[in-house]
């Protein structure tokens, strides 16, 4: 157990075998064949793990023994064939040794080579991701104009729905109720207002804008009506003047009628 730590510390560099542990012995005078060695349990353990730290090592102390042997420094040793059989057996584990750090350099080299290619091809999608994003970005540009031109033909819908449309509603139902009301002209500010821009404005604010809908409103879209003789506007205005008097009767009236409708057809 001893010869084979001893040999293991301080015997020759390479990879051990225990023909190299039986040549150790025999050479510091212990007459031990390769085989009683192999009959040791503890001793084949001692190599197995000797063989393994060697497999794993890459010191440069055993790279730089094996990078500077220098053959004819050592044919000079040879005084006999068993020293020739040794320097045989040396010159066949070099040749293994560099033979197994050929082979580890392909194995890293192919390994290099893949990274490579898997780098490549990352950057290749980052690329491809880059160009998405960017087409993304304009899309997303577009679609922010076109939404501030949608909420402007959105105002200007509701305007003309709330000045328009919903007072013709109104005046529809009290010409059913026998009701008749005189369609002024819009006003210069709800014409302003069914044009502008609404963007910058929410519908509530529209809607705290819209002009009362039992207010006197006359449709734009009829001028011929509002031409008339000055002796029939002054009539009209005569009659205007006796029924002002009215009017809160009549609304209240319009209201109640409207009311009652709705109930029955809701």
């Amino acid at each position: 157990m001893k010869i084979t730590q001893d040999f293991l510390n301080d015997g020759p560099l390479g990879r051990p075998t225990y023909q190299k542990l039986s040549d150790w012995a025999k050479q510091k005078g212990y007459n031990i064949g390769e085989q009683a060695f192999r009959s040791r349990p503890q001793i084949v353990l001692l190599i197995k793990q000797a063989k393994e730290r060697y497999q794993r090592s890459g010191s440069e102390a055993e790279e730089g023994a094996y990078i500077t042997f220098d053959i004819r420094n050592e044919m000079t040793k040879v005084q006999s064939k068993s020293d020739m059989q040794k320097l045989l057996d040396t010159l066949m584990e070099r040749e293994a040794y560099f033979k197994n750090l050929y082979e580890r350099n392909c194995a890293l080299s192919k390994i290099v080579r893949r990274q490579v290619e898997q780098l490549a091809q990352a950057a290749e999608k980052v690329q491809n991701l880059e160009e998405e994003i960017v087409q993304i970005q304009r899309q997303n540009i577009t679609y922010k104009h076109q939404n501030v031109e949608f909420r402007r033909k959105n105002s200007r819908m509701k305007a003309m729905l709330e000045e328009q449309i919903y007072p013709e509603i109104v005046l529809s139902e009290l010409d059913e109720l026998g009701l008749q009301i005189e369609r002024s002209k819009i006003t210069e500010p709800v014409r302003e207002r069914m044009v502008a821009d609404g963007n910058s404005q929410s519908h509530t604010e529209l809607t705290n804008k819209v002009i009362p809908l039992l207010r006197k409103q006359v449709e734009h879209t009829e001028p011929e009506l509002l031409v008339e003789d000055a002796e029939l506007q002054c009539e009209k205005e005569t009659v205007n003047s006796i029924e002002e008097s009215k009017e809160s009767d009549i609304g209240i009236y319009m209201i109640t009628q409207m009311q009652e409708k709705f109930n029955k057809n809701p």
